[in-house]
């Protein structure tokens, strides 16, 4: 009785309205104002902005010059990481929404793992499993990590984390897609690869769209893995955090107003001319398109699709753990116990 009379109320009028307000004073407090006073900041302290960016009496314009590097090192990886997540999300995509087999609900769970980690963490895993000597290097007998602090490691560290958005995106909408148009196209003789180019690709669009755009904003805003894994290679985000560790707050909220500014601008263009012009399909090669809906074609898509996964996201993921088990008692290199994880975080 008691649950019903709450839910009486919360169903009149009175409360949908005042959950509306709050709601919308949720939004302008925690999200819009925010980004506002950035923009404010600037603006009402630009003289003092101008001098410590443009004009500073020691170094000059100095601090401009090291934004407009960091600003194309962060729009460069960040256009990398989504190119290179669409071409190996997108057959993950594929599989999980379209082929049923065992196991699919854990590979399902498992694709989730990098949004869960947090990313300072995450960072550090996959600096250890690429750029260490007791990751990958360790286990093929290498002296030294594959990969160095700097951009390498930074792109590999941002498509971890950011590949479950692309493959969520693309499995919602490909779920969505009716299965009686690919029926209908294939009747009709035309080839697996020729019916999700010319049928599928076209109505999961939107959904490739917006998962980019959330690959490319994730990875150009992040901050945690970038700072493990950069070395002295700067990002955008990086560089703000370093200004403001330096109280060097003008220059920070100038190149913070920069990144939002830039951000905004180059996604709305790039929604909008991909919406106008869409992808060009209309045309259809028969025979490659049939070798490459072949079994074997298919299998090697799924080799990839999985093998990828295991080595470039999954792995480097959680190898914290294979870290922490390999050196529990001590050093697996000189055997020395004041090296082992057990040994220094309880003991010493």
């Amino acid at each position: 009785m008691a649950l019903r009379n709450i839910e009486k109320v919360l169903s009149t009028r009175i409360f949908s309205t005042l959950a509306r307000y709050i709601i919308l004073l949720f939004l302008f407090v925690v999200i819009i104002i925010p980004t506002v006073f950035i923009f404010s900041t600037v603006f009402l302290e630009w003289p003092t902005v101008w001098e410590w960016v443009f004009a500073d009496p020691i170094i000059g314009d100095a601090r401009w010059t090291f934004i407009r590097i960091a600003l194309l090192r962060s729009f460069e990886i960040a256009f990398i990481v989504t190119l290179i997540d669409i071409v190996i999300g997108l057959p993950m995509g594929l599989i999980l929404a379209r082929y049923n087999f065992r196991g699919k609900n854990l590979l399902d769970a498992l694709i989730d793992i990098p949004m869960a980690v947090p990313t300072s963490a995450l960072g550090f895993s996959i600096f250890l499993f690429w750029g260490s000597s007791s990751g990958l290097s360790f286990i093929l007998g290498l002296e030294q990590g594959i990969f160095s602090l700097g951009p390498s490691l930074v792109i590999l560290a941002h498509v971890a984390f950011t590949y479950p958005f692309i493959v969520r995106s693309i499995k919602a909408v490909i779920e969505s897609v009716d299965v009686q148009y690919e029926y209908v196209a294939r009747t009709l003789g035309a080839s697996p690869f020729t019916v999700f180019r010319t049928i599928t690709l076209p109505l999961t669009l939107e959904g490739l769209i917006a998962g980019s755009i959330l690959a490319f904003t994730r990875s150009l805003g992040e901050t945690g893995a970038t700072l493990i894994v950069s070395g002295v290679f700067e990002t955008a985000p990086v560089l703000v955090v370093t200004w403001r560790k330096l109280l060097q707050i003008p220059a920070a909220a100038f190149l913070s107003m920069l990144l939002v500014t830039f951000s905004i601008i180059l996604l709305g263009l790039t929604k909008a001319l991909t919406r106008r012009f869409g992808i060009p399909l209309n045309k259809v090669w028969p025979r490659p398109e049939r070798l490459l809906s072949s079994k074997h074609a298919r299998l090697s898509r799924d080799l990839f699709a999985f093998g990828i996964f295991i080595l470039v996201i999954l792995l480097p993921s959680i190898y914290t753990f294979v870290f922490t088990a390999t050196w529990w008692n001590g050093s697996p290199y000189t055997g020395n116990i004041d090296s082992g994880v057990y040994y220094q975080v309880f003991l010493a």
